[in-house]
């Protein structure tokens, strides 16, 4: 028996066949995800029929190459959220986690997500679904004959069994806000003192369950967030995960809500809790720096080569034993809590001003900002190990090294790059036959392991 996970990301789309029985990874396909619109400088829209098109195309091929997949699993970029009509029909574009109506100027010298954080008294940030249904609401946006919203990976399994609503995992309606993570339900008290249209939330579901079938007969599972399918597919007990892609966050599972810590918390499964640090650069701070030393040398009249990357490592290699270093604050894109926090590079002398300096800088800074999330969590019990997953993991083994160095841990890589697609597909198998997910963690794998 087969397994098929999809992973519905900003850039890419992803699609996963595991084998039931040993969690080995039989294909794995990677289409792009051309789905953006035109759109204002301060939106981020995606077209929602053309994701459904591009994954149906990935279901398609899978369930051909192994027709005896019995369940589909769902998963994606969380936050964002698009309009249905009472058929399930969409009625907008995706907003995007990255779209940034939230911050603009609505009144008193407020932006419209701390008007709606004070109005509610739950934080709000800009690209929450909840964030973007309020500016919608005050601008007369919403679209007329609107009955639900939901994020992208909900509507494409409801679109998949042809169901006319859609249903969120806890893991995935959380994500909008003002969630009520003691009882894991929307607080609805909160959505009505900021006047937005409660009917229009999602049922949701506490638990891993079959939400209906597809046109083959094969099982839809609830979808569920991308960034706990991660953890599910990379994590161990006694682990932490890294995940450094565009943006990066470290996450660590607990047992119990701890709302006066002052960490955040999200819905795991079977009853547990993530507590995940974010940033909103990670990765992307290195690529800006590569960016400017493109300009540079664009001004000279010179290019960058193919291995700028590799040569930017190299440099930072070189320096690492400086007596004195360069401090970088990654904050390019400010912070959820602070969107205007900008970067800054400190402690240049004269022997420090040099591109070595700043790659070296940049990659700390990254790891540094992960490391200080890290350091607010409440944790009962020392993580023993710390996983590392995402491209600017993978793909960087000097960050690979500052990270594990800055955590004092030993470093593990999944051994399959598509860890949001696994864990999809994991939650699926574990919806299909009931299984405790505990029971499948044995089907985590790692580089080196024979």
């Amino acid at each position: 028996m087969k397994i098929i996970g999809i992973d519905v990301g900003t850039t890419t789309v992803c699609g996963a066949a595991l084998d039931a029985d040993s969690g080995t990874l039989l294909r794995a396909i990677t289409l792009a995800n051309d789905s953006a619109l035109p759109a204002r400088p301060f939106e981020r829209l995606q077209d929602p029929r053309r994701i459904f098109e591009i994954c149906k195309k990935l279901y398609g091929a899978l369930l051909a190459e192994f027709p005896d997949a019995a369940a589909v699993g769902l998963t994606g970029q969380m936050h964002g959220m698009l309009y249905l009509d009472g058929k399930g029909e969409p009625l907008s574009p995706l907003y995007t986690w990255q779209d940034e109506r939230g911050e603009r100027l609505f009144e008193r010298g407020e932006s419209y997500a701390q008007a709606l954080t004070r109005t509610t008294g739950r934080r709000m940030a800009s690209g929450y679904g909840l964030t973007t249904l309020f500016y919608n609401e005050i601008n007369r946006l919403t679209p007329a004959g609107a009955a639900k919203i939901c994020t992208i990976h909900d509507f494409v399994a409801m679109k998949l069994c042809g169901a006319s609503a859609p249903v969120a995992h806890v893991s995935d309606a959380a994500s909008f806000g003002l969630f009520d993570l003691d009882h894991l339900r929307f607080d609805l008290g909160a959505a009505e003192r900021a006047d937005l249209p409660v009917s229009f939330l999602p049922e949701t579901a506490c638990g891993l369950k079959i939400i209906g079938r597809t046109a083959e007969n094969v099982a839809v599972c609830v979808a569920v967030g991308d960034n706990q399918a991660s953890v599910l597919a990379s994590v161990t007990k006694d682990s932490a995960l890294v995940n450094v892609g565009t943006g990066s966050q470290v996450s660590v599972v607990s047992d119990c809500y701890l709302p006066e810590s002052g960490a955040e918390f999200r819905p795991y499964f079977e009853g547990k809790y993530l507590m995940t640090g974010s940033s909103l650069a990670g990765g992307y701070a290195y690529s800006l720096l590569r960016n400017f030393f493109a300009e540079t040398l664009k001004m000279f009249s010179l290019s960058l080569p193919d291995d700028a990357y590799e040569r930017m490592n190299g440099g930072a290699r070189e320096t690492m034993r400086a007596p004195r270093k360069i401090e970088c604050a990654p904050y390019f894109c400010g912070t959820r809590e602070n969107p205007a926090l900008r970067a800054s590079y400190a402690n240049i002398g004269a022997q420090e001003f040099t591109p070595q300096q700043f790659a070296l800088a940049t990659l700390s800074g990254i790891c540094e900002e992960l490391y200080r999330a890290f350091r607010r969590f409440p944790l009962e019990r020392a993580p023993q190990t710390l996983v590392g997953s995402g491209n600017g993991i993978r793909k960087n083994a000097l960050l690979a090294q500052l990270v594990a160095e800055r955590f004092s841990l030993p470093l593990l890589i999944p051994l399959y790059e598509e860890e949001a697609a696994v864990g999809a597909a994991l939650c699926a198998l574990s919806a299909l036959e009931n299984t405790p997910l505990s029971d499948l963690s044995n089907m985590i794998r790692y580089r080196g392991e024979q």
